[in-house]
């Protein structure tokens, strides 16, 4: 007698094609978009539920009250998106309530999006205004990352008038923030706009030593900006530790600030020290590194020529490159 397990097996594969039924036999209906948008914005990944919210959005009206409803969700997430669908409707502004209501959540994510949307539609509240102005003393890294965003955003209008110092000092209270993103934020913008006489205290310790690499590499790559007498010593120590990142940094900020005739004696030992490390590492950026730093100098500045002649030919293209450009320069 013949084996029914192949029939067994044909059944199972068809079976997941065949339509859902209900337990009467009837073929259930397809969820409606607001149904599916309903299910989605409250589970998977981050992407799916985001555009739910973009979709239930779009939907407009009969999407509000049941949006209404997921606000008081005990997932944090589920609640974020609702205030996402709510700004992507057709009129926003009809829903500055919600907003509003958002600034008060414990959940620090929706508090951040609330901030924003209220900011937009409506800075001159008085609530909305002061939740924008104590947003940098926020527990939440979120929410102080949003408020140097809105610290960036009023301090490239250059007219210095109302609120643009006091953006400025916001921004540079966040330089010691305890977290290395908010740190890393608050440099990148700080940078743009501070005052070019001295890098100031906080700078100049977040380049020195700062534990974030994302940080420290931020506040190097900002050194080239600054008068050499008290960026070099940290710039040249910085080739010598640290990471990939950092010391990639510390090169960039090195060729934008070094002038080979004024390089102060008790430095250049020790630059040439970290160059020769550098010029034989293995990592290609490390190698890159060391080369930008040369490129500032008319000639071999310490027995370099023969490593730099080496890595003409270099499998990493941006490393030969560089090698090339120095090599022409040196033996002109």
């Amino acid at each position: 007698m013949r084996s029914p397990r192949p029939l067994l097996l044909a059944l199972a594969l068809l079976l997941p094609t065949l339509p859902a039924a209900s337990e009467d036999g009837k073929k259930k209906p397809k969820p409606t978009p607001l149904e599916r948008g309903i299910a989605g914005i409250q589970q998977g990944a981050d992407t799916v539920r985001l555009q739910a919210a973009h979709d239930l959005g779009l939907l407009g009206e009969e999407a509000v009250e049941p949006l209404r409803a997921l606000m008081k969700s005990r997932d944090p997430l589920t609640r974020e998106c609702v205030l996402f669908a709510f700004s992507f409707m057709r009129t926003p502004a009809d829903y500055l309530p919600e907003f509003k209501s958002g600034l008060k959540d414990t959940e620090g994510a929706v508090r951040a999006v609330a901030l924003q949307q209220c900011h937009q539609l409506a800075p001159e509240d008085p609530i909305v205004a002061a939740a924008v102005g104590t947003a940098h003393q926020d527990k939440s890294p979120r929410v102080r990352i949003w408020s140097v965003s809105a610290a960036e955003e009023r301090l490239r209008r250059r007219d210095q008038s109302d609120g643009w110092q006091e953006s400025l000092s916001r921004v540079e209270s966040l330089l010691t923030d305890k977290e290395g993103s908010v740190r890393t934020a608050a440099a990148e913008v700080w940078l743009w706009f501070c005052p070019r006489d001295t890098a100031g205290p906080a700078i100049l310790a977040m380049a020195s030593s700062d534990k974030d690499p994302g940080a420290r590499a931020t506040a190097l790559r900002g050194l080239g900006k600054f008068p050499p007498a008290e960026t070099l010593p940290i710039l040249v120590a910085a080739l010598s530790g640290g990471t990939e990142r950092t010391r990639a940094a510390a090169a960039v900020a090195l060729g934008e600030v070094i002038n080979p005739a004024t390089l102060p004696p008790d430095l250049a030992p020790k630059l040439q020290a970290a160059l020769t490390t550098l010029l034989g590492r293995k990592t290609a950026e490390d190698r890159s590194s060391a080369l930008r730093v040369l490129k500032a100098f008319p000639e071999d500045p310490g027995g370099h020529l023969p490593a730099v002649e080496r890595l003409g030919s270099d499998g990493d293209p941006l490393v030969k490159n560089l090698a090339g450009e120095i090599l022409e320069r040196w033996k002109r």
